[in-house]
C-alpha cells in the first residue's frame, strides 16, 4: 500500500468514517494497488524489415505525426550459403532516411551461422558485422548510437553468441540490444543473459508452426500465459515488440515447406483446394503458386496479427511488465498498417501499460 493511501485510512480511522473505510479498502483491493504505480514513458517505435527503404513523404509524415520516430532498420542477415557464412539481404536506400529519426540498425544472424563459425572465427565475424553496418550506415547518411541482433540462440550457440555480443559492442563503442525471445525468458537459467544493454521482447511467433492444430503460431493467448506463469522477471531492461503482420504457413507431412507472406488469394484456393475449418484449407490438387509447389494432402493456414492481438498483448503484460521507461515497437512497417494507423489507435494498444 502506498504512503497517501495509508495517509487516508488514518484520517478516515480517526474519523469514525466506518463506512468510507470499508469503500476505501474495497476499491484498494480491487484495484490492485495500481494507483501506486509509478507512471510510465512509453515510446513508440516500429520495424522496417524490406530489403529496399522506399517510403513515401507521406508515409514518413504520419509516422511522425503519431509520436513514432524510432525506427529499428533492418540492415542485412548473416547466413551460411554455399560453405560460407556471408551476409545477405542488405539493405538498399532509396529514400533519404530522416536525419531527425533514431535509428537503430538491426542484424539478423541464423543460428546456423553461429553453429558453421568456429570459434576463433567469432572475433573476425563481429569485425565484418561491425564494419557492414558502418558501410551501409555511412553510405547512406545514417547516424546511429545503438545496434541490435537479432537471433535465436540455443544452447550449443550460447557461448559463441554471446561472445559474439560483447565483441560487437566492444568494436563499435554503440549501445547494444538483441532479441529475446519468450523461451528464453521462462528459461533463463539455462539460455543465459546476453552481455548487452537492452533487450527487445518479441511478444510473438510463440506458437507451434509445425503442428496442424495450431490456429495462429503468431499470437495466442493460452500460449502467451503459460510462458508467462513465473511472471516477467528478467535481469535486463526490456523493450517491447508487439507483431502487426500475418503469413501462410504451407504445411507437408508435419513439416513446414513455406511461409508466404502474401496470402494465397481467394480464387487459387477455391480452384485448388477445399476448406477444411476456419482460416484452413487442403489441397487436392497439384499447383504452382508464388514459386511454391503446392502438392495434394498439403495444409494451408492463413494466420494474422493485428490491432486485435496487439491490444490483448499488452492487457496480457499489464500485470508483469516491469519497465517503467520502454520503447515498444510495431513489427512491422507495411502499408496496411501505416494507412490504418492513428493516435487512437495506439492509445489503445499501449493504455494496458501505461
Amino acid at each position: 500500500m502506498c504512503r497517501k493511501q495509508k495517509t487516508i485510512i488514518t484520517i478516515l480511522l480517526k474519523s469514525g468514517r466506518k463506512e468510507a473505510l470499508r469503500l476505501l479498502i474495497a476499491f484498494v483491493i480491487l484495484s490492485g494497488l495500481s494507483a501506486c504505480r509509478e507512471p510510465r514513458t512509453i515510446q513508440p517505435a516500429i520495424y522496417y524489415w524490406k530489403t529496399t527503404f522506399d517510403p513515401s513523404e507521406e508515409e514518413i509524415r504520419k509516422i511522425k505525426s503519431i509520436g513514432i520516430n524510432k525506427l529499428y532498420l533492418h540492415f542485412f542477415d548473416v547466413k551460411f550459403e554455399a560453405g560460407n557464412v556471408v551476409p545477405v539481404a542488405k539493405l538498399n536506400v532509396e529514400t533519404l532516411v530522416p536525419k531527425d529519426m533514431n535509428v537503430v540498425p538491426v542484424v539478423y544472424i541464423t543460428n546456423e551461422s553461429l553453429q558453421l563459425t568456429s570459434d576463433t572465427g567469432i572475433d573476425t565475424l563481429a569485425f565484418y558485422t561491425d564494419q557492414l553496418i558502418d558501410a551501409i550506415g555511412e553510405n547512406n547518411h545514417i547516424r546511429y548510437k545503438e545496434i541490435q541482433i537479432d537471433c535465436d540462440w540455443t544452447d550449443g550457440t550460447t557461448e559463441k553468441y554471446f561472445r559474439l555480443l560483447k565483441m560487437i559492442k566492444k568494436i563499435s563503442g554503440k549501445e547494444l540490444s538483441c532479441t529475446i525471445r519468450l523461451h528464453q525468458i521462462k528459461y533463463q537459467e539455462k539460455t543465459g543473459i546476453p552481455p548487452v544493454d537492452r533487450g527487445m521482447l518479441m511478444f510473438y511467433n510463440m506458437g507451434n508452426l509445425r503442428d496442424p492444430k495450431t490456429v495462429n503460431s503468431i499470437f495466442d493467448k493460452s500460449t502467451a500465459d503459460k510462458y508467462l506463469e513465473r511472471g516477467l522477471t528478467y535481469p535486463l531492461p526490456l523493450d517491447l515488440a508487439l507483431a502487426n503482420f500475418g503469413w501462410d504457413v504451407v504445411l507437408r507431412q508435419g513439416k513446414v515447406i513455406a511461409l508466404l507472406t502474401s496470402p494465397v488469394n481467394d480464387s487459387i484456393l477455391k480452384a485448388y483446394t477445399q476448406n477444411i475449418g476456419p482460416g484452413n484449407a487442403q489441397v487436392h490438387t497439384n499447383f504452382l503458386h508464388q514459386g511454391t509447389w503446392f502438392q495434394t494432402g498439403d495444409l494451408i493456414r492463413s494466420e494474422v496479427s493485428g490491432y486485435a492481438e496487439m491490444k490483448e498483448a499488452t492487457k496480457i503484460l499489464s500485470d508483469v511488465w516491469k519497465n517503467n521507461n520502454f520503447n515498444c515497437a510495431f513489427y512491422h512497417w507495411q502499408d496496411e498498417f501505416i494507412q490504418t494507423l492513428d493516435s487512437t489507435k495506439i492509445d489503445e494498444i499501449l493504455d494496458p501499460l501505461r
